[in-house]
């Protein structure tokens, strides 16, 4: 049974994919346990720079294409 960690990395990974495309796909979504969740993912701010766009909006555009289901 994989780690929730890893788990998470893999559901970002096809989230980012979905998001913005396959060379996104392998970006390291920053996922670590946090004091105010369980867990926290630091992706939007160094994408923000990048993609030229607001680092709430790429957490939106991520969180709309992740696979929460479960």
């Amino acid at each position: 049974m994989p780690s929730l960690t890893s788990l998470l990395n893999d559901r970002f990974a096809l989230a980012l994919e979905q998001s913005f495309g396959e060379d996104f796909k392998r970006r390291d979504p920053v996922i670590r346990s946090s004091q105010f969740a369980d867990f926290q993912a630091n992706v939007a701010l160094p994408l923000a720079k990048e993609l030229k766009s607001k680092p709430r909006d790429i957490a939106n555009t991520i969180v709309g294409n992740l696979d929460l289901a479960d």
